[in-house]
Parts: structure tokens; sequence; C-alpha cells
């Protein structure tokens, strides 16, 4: 038996039996058309990802639509590169986040649950000195231990920009809504529960 098998070949030559004997109903009527399944994205199985290809052409032209749309708000050629899916556990991520960060606790409407835009301190701190005519360099040394109000505005209005690219990415798969429902700057505040 493969790994990819769930079933032994015993297993599903008994399966077959009982099929044709009618031990084994085959009545689909109990599962209404469109149930939903439950699925772990704890798990580690990474073959998800490889049955969503449609799901890397979004990536691709969201990469795309969002380094456009921040080299013309910012007047300046960024490279943007989408680096392979993955899944990871929220802990994990979580844990991942450096202390200081833009945090954008978002929807995806009609979608249920939340999930993060992240903008990293560096990252908003090269936004906000090319925003103001600078060469777009980050400060050697961490400058502070929260965000300006300029520097909250500013990553405000990139995350809003990256959620209508966002939405234009989707525009072939769904009509999705993305929104922007809270804002966190240190990954140690945040309270999400399981379902979301």
């Amino acid at each position: 038996m493969s790994d990819d098998d769930i079933l032994s070949q015993e297993e599903k030559d008994a399966l077959i039996k009982g099929v044709e004997s009618g031990d084994v109903g085959n009545d689909k009527s109990d599962q209404a058309i469109g149930d939903v399944r439950l699925y772990n994205f704890a798990n580690r199985d990474l073959r998800l990802l490889d049955s969503l290809p449609r799901l890397q052409t979004v990536s691709e032209l969201f990469t795309t639509a969002s380094s456009e749309a921040i080299a013309k708000m910012f007047r300046s050629e960024p490279t943007v590169e989408a680096e392979p899916m993955s899944t990871r556990g929220q802990q994990d991520f979580i844990q991942s986040l450096p202390s200081l960060c833009n945090i954008a606790i978002c929807t995806l409407a009609p979608l249920p649950g939340h999930w993060l835009l992240v903008l990293d301190a560096k990252l908003l701190y090269i936004l906000v000195d090319r925003y103001f005519g600078g060469k777009g360099l980050a400060p050697k040394t961490p400058r502070a231990k929260q965000f300006t109000a300029i520097e909250d505005r500013l990553a405000r209005q990139v995350s809003e920009l990256l959620l209508k690219e966002l939405g234009l990415a989707f525009e072939d798969v769904a009509a999705l809504t993305p929104a922007i429902e809270e804002i966190e700057h240190n990954p140690e505040y945040l309270t999400l529960t399981g379902d979301q």
C-alpha cells in the first residue's frame, strides 16, 4: 500500500463486494449537495495546495497587481516576489512575527473566518521614507517600540490598497470583498479564536 492510498487493496475489495451485495449502501441522499466537510489546516499535508492550482494563479495575479499599485503610489519600482505557497500552524506563524509590525485582521466576505495581512516594521519604514521623497531606506537599528501616527495612517492606506488588489485577483474565481476589521501592532496581543 502506498502512502497515498487510504484503503488497502483488501479493504477496497471488501467495500466493492459489500456494495454489490447490498450490505453497504451507496445512497447519497443522506448528504445534501454542497455539504461542508471539515478540513484540519493544522495537518501538515501539503497535498492540499497541489489540488488548488487556481490559487497559485490568483497569487501570481496578486503579486503583479500589488507591485504595480505600490509602484504607482510610491513612484518607485518595488521588487515583489511570490513565495511558494505552504501551510503553517497559526501559533507558529504568530510566534514568527517580530514584536513590532502592522497586523491587519481581515475578512474575505462572503467566506467565514479571519485572516492576517502583516506589514513588517522595516518595510513600513521604507515606505514612509519613500512616500516623503527619500530613497526608501530603512534605519539600521529599530527606532521605536510603536508606530507614529503617520506610519499608522500609511500602513492603513497600503493595507487597503493591497486588499483592493486581492479582491481583483480573485475576480475570476469568486466575488470576494476583503475588509479590515481591526489593526494590532504586537503579535502577543492578537486574540484569534479557533473558529477564525
